[in-house]
């Protein structure tokens, strides 16, 4: 998996499962969503495919690999980490101090995924899927029911 499109409990090294892939709709995910009857290969975030920009960012001045950056984009969009979720992973204290508060070299960016997008049913849709905790993420078959995603199923009545 490319490291924009990483899930948080990557990063920080817990024990992940099939959620992972519902974090970027991706990879495992092609054959979940179609659009107007042409299956998508999900080698991007569905954000990037719809936005044409990349959501969270990765790389620091020196187009070095930074977990730090990229954990900062995550809390500047979702909020701060839940304690729990925190409790599980190793590398957890590397970027919150034991009271969750962010200890990162990379400051938290001013914005919110609301400031970024304003179609209200994209933004649902998203937040179905960038959770903290795997298990608040909707699964693949809840993805696919979405009404943002049936939209484009619906038969489209001719012009009279």
């Amino acid at each position: 998996m490319p490291d924009v499109y990483r899930a948080p409990e990557v990063i920080l090294r817990m024990k992940w499962d099939y959620k992972v892939d519902v974090w970027s709709l991706r990879d495992g995910d092609k054959s979940i969503l179609q659009i107007n009857k042409y299956a998508l290969q999900w080698d991007l975030n569905i954000w990037d495919l719809f936005k044409g920009y990349r959501l969270f960012r990765t790389r620091n001045t020196e187009k070095l690999l930074d977990d730090s950056i990229h954990l900062a984009d995550m809390i500047a969009v979702l909020g701060s980490p839940p304690v729990d979720f925190l409790d599980r992973g190793t590398k957890s204290l590397k970027f919150f101090n034991e009271d969750c508060k962010w200890l990162g070299r990379a400051p938290i960016p001013d914005r919110s995924l609301e400031s970024l997008e304003e179609r209200l049913d994209f933004l649902r849709f998203m937040r179905r899927m960038l959770c903290w905790r795997p298990k608040d993420r909707a699964t693949p078959a809840e993805l696919f029911a979405d009404p943002w995603i049936q939209e484009g199923f619906e038969p489209k009545a001719k012009p009279v």
